[in-house]
């Protein structure tokens, strides 16, 4: 008797031993399966890339700008606003309260497009998210910009004439 409370027990524990190395199993070959998928689709953008890649950069744009004028509201809130253009066709930048992040392409000289903007959505103070709606309300809208060559001041504008301007 003794000996078969024994093999049961043993059994049991195999059995548990052998399932739960299967639930890691599982999940080992879960991860293998997500890195995969993530490399495949790096490798795919990566490939999609051509080195005589279309996009027209200005030089001049690839920095961070600071923001303080929409038309001719000069807005002075305790977050400095601005916007930064980098090689790979992306705006980011702070709306007065949120940090946003979109895409850009140059259409032509001075031409440019700004495509989706999104932000975070941290509440502020009245002042902040007020500069910060008008932004992100305008952004979509930009077809022209120029930096002026003295004081490199960026002024972003849209086929309505509303402006976006730092000083």
């Amino acid at each position: 008797m003794k000996t078969l409370v024994k093999f049961a027990l043993a059994a049991s524990l195999l059995t548990f031993a052998g399932c739960s190395k299967n639930q890691n199993s599982d999940v080992n070959d879960a991860q293998h399966d997500a890195e995969t998928t993530e490399e495949s689709i790096l490798t795919e953008e990566t490939n999609d890339v051509d080195d005589n890649d279309a996009r027209v950069l200005d030089d001049a744009l690839l920095q961070e700008f600071p923001l303080n004028r929409i038309n001719e509201d000069t807005f002075d809130i305790e977050a400095q606003v601005t916007i930064e253009f980098n090689e790979e066709g992306r705006i980011a930048g702070n709306a007065g309260c949120n940090r946003y992040m979109g895409s850009y392409e140059i259409t032509g000289d001075g031409e440019i497009t700004i495509g989706l903007v999104g932000s975070t959505m941290m509440m502020c103070g009245d002042d902040a998210m007020a500069v910060e709606q008008a932004l992100l309300e305008i952004l979509p809208n930009i077809t022209e910009y120029s930096i002026d060559e003295t004081s490199g001041a960026l002024t972003l504008r849209t086929d309505d004439g509303d402006e976006l301007a730092g000083e």
